[in-house]
């Protein structure tokens, strides 16, 4: 089942129980799993099982509105107008389901499951943990996470050996951070990625504005639908990208402005995730680098100590122009040290 499916699901058993009840929801999560609570699950307990980040990539999208964020990434939440009717046509092409336990996002493996070369695995596992808390989360903390499930992988190693196009291990606390191409492909990444994108394009439209100065803070994106924190989370994301921002400013309110990069007109026509990390390996692409030169090696370099390509390098080095100034300039001083010694 996909995520997309998954949260589907997941939606309209949401739907179904606040129609039974209308009350908020509330999770609470203990030892890696998350309860929801609602009475209007039919369930003798009025509970399920559910992932958090499956709540949190359904508020995304605005089906869901959390109401509460309390410790743990647990919250309290609502089912929307908009969630209502997206079940509602969902429901026509599809037969109705009954209430049950819905698999969290991380579905724990097999005991003793090898994945000594799992980056797929391990940028999951970070990205999953992001949803529910929205930090990116610490290695030693998935680690010993993995271990409790007895899942055999070597987090550490495997994510030290990402490209950092992809992401990378943050010195300062160890964090596993991803960028967009390190977790496009990952389940529950689509509503992210939908918010990333609009952030993009309107980046471009500050770039065409006609202000001498113009600048995406974060007020525009509260009057685009987006709460605080798809905001925060969002800003992070841009803000790791390099190629989106220009000069501004940020606080500790979580407030910002920033203006559009140069670079920003390269992502015109982007309108997907394919789209964007097109033209960033385009401009990220290896540059060229000046080089000096070539020179003809010595007939006789077989009979130097150094041969092949240390000659050429040194001969290279020596018909250098400014090579061939500071010599000709210190032969000079030289000379006329000479000339004064003499006449002493």
């Amino acid at each position: 089942m996909s995520a997309q499916e998954r949260q589907d699901t997941l939606l309209r058993r949401l739907v179904a129980a606040d129609d039974a009840a209308s009350d908020v929801f509330l999770t609470m999560s203990t030892f890696g799993r998350s309860t929801l609570f609602h009475d209007g699950l039919p369930n003798p307990d009025h509970q399920i099982e559910v992932g958090l980040g499956d709540i949190k990539s359904l508020a995304v999208r605005g089906l869901l509105a959390i109401t509460e964020r309390r410790a743990h990434g647990d919250v309290n939440f609502t089912v929307t107008q908009k969630g209502h009717a997206y079940v509602a046509q969902i429901v026509q092409a599809a037969p109705a389901v009954t209430i049950e336990a819905v698999p969290p996002v991380s579905v724990p493996v097999e005991a003793n499951t090898p994945y000594e070369t799992g980056d797929a695995r391990v940028r999951q596992l970070a990205f999953d943990a992001w949803i529910v808390t929205g930090t990116w989360p610490l290695v030693p903390d998935l680690q010993r996470d993995a271990e409790r499930r007895r899942e055999v992988i070597d987090l550490d190693e495997i994510a030290r050996r990402l490209d950092h196009s992809i992401g990378w291990i943050e010195p300062r606390d160890l964090s596993l951070v991803l960028r967009i191409k390190g977790f496009a492909d990952l389940d529950g990444a689509r509503p992210y990625l939908d918010a990333f994108l609009r952030v993009v394009g309107l980046l471009y439209q500050k770039y065409l504005s006609q202000e001498k100065k113009a600048r995406l803070t974060d007020k525009d994106l509260l009057l685009e639908g987006f709460d605080d924190d798809l905001i925060r989370r969002i800003y992070s994301i841009a803000d790791r990208e390099w190629l989106l921002f220009g000069g501004g400013q940020g606080s500790e309110s979580g407030a910002w402005s920033r203006e559009p990069s140069t670079n920003i007109r390269k992502f015109r026509d982007v309108k997907t995730v394919d789209d964007y990390l097109r033209v960033v390996t385009g401009l990220s692409g290896p540059t060229s680098v000046p080089v000096l030169p070539e020179a003809d090696a010595p007939k006789d370099a077989g009979d130097s100590p150094m041969h092949g390509s240390d000659s050429a390098l040194l001969t290279r080095i020596a018909t250098h122009p400014v090579i061939a100034i500071v010599v000709a300039v210190a032969a000079i001083v030289g000379t006329v040290a000479t000339v004064i010694a003499l006449f002493r």
